[in-house]
């Protein structure tokens, strides 16, 4: 295995897409990663019903400016962030899809969980 795309989701609703080649000589890997919001999320999981088409992501965050490709060709989804590019096959897109459902789901109701007890402690 020489590329891999990673999905996390933290406590607090953070998601981040890491995607990671190995380096040719010795074991070490070189990893990028890309802070998702639920609107994007959702942009991509339209992609991945679709089974078509391309979405792009430019990301800027203290002065570090990431970009985020999703592209299909033929069956083949190519997810890239910045240089390092990872090929999902149809059994990786149907994981990445229902980790996007849950995370949107779980993104909203953070949010919402949160509002109700703000207003709970504020009233």
């Amino acid at each position: 295995k020489t590329s891999a795309f990673k999905v996390q989701l933290n406590n607090v609703g953070d998601c981040y897409f890491h995607a990671g080649k190995k380096e040719e000589l010795g074991d070490k890997w070189e990893w990028h990663r890309a802070k998702m919001n639920d609107m994007e999320c959702g942009q991509l999981l339209g992609l991945l019903k679709d089974r078509e088409g391309a979405i792009s992501f430019f990301h800027e965050f203290n002065g570090n400016a990431t970009k985020l490709w999703f592209n299909y060709s033929k069956d083949v989804l190519f997810a890239k962030i910045e240089n390092i590019s990872k090929a999902l096959s149809s059994a990786e897109q149907e994981v990445l899809r229902v980790l996007i459902e849950h995370i949107i789901l779980r993104q909203n109701l953070i949010r919402t969980q949160d509002a109700i007890l703000a207003a709970d402690m504020a009233g």
